[in-house]
């Protein structure tokens, strides 16, 4: 899990990186960065839950169902 996470994270900062050079955030990246931060906050949750904390799971599990409906709202907009 924590490999993907990393995996993610990176794939996460080089498209932040490539959408503030080609300056196209709003519209094109934006699905996808929202979604890999879905993503990464819902491996955290997993790892969370993996680990005993559920409060904190549970959390995460929120937030990420809330950032991934925003990105299918940005993308299917």
């Amino acid at each position: 899990m924590r490999v993907m996470r990393t995996i993610l994270a990176v794939v996460l900062v080089i498209l932040s990186i490539w959408a503030l050079i080609t300056g196209t955030v709003t519209k094109s990246f934006s699905p996808y960065m929202l979604s890999i931060v879905g993503t990464i906050i819902l491996f955290i949750g997993l790892s969370e839950l993996k680990s005993k904390r559920k409060t904190n799971a549970i959390i995460s599990f929120v937030i990420s169902v809330g950032v991934l409906s925003v990105s299918a709202y940005i993308f299917f907009d």
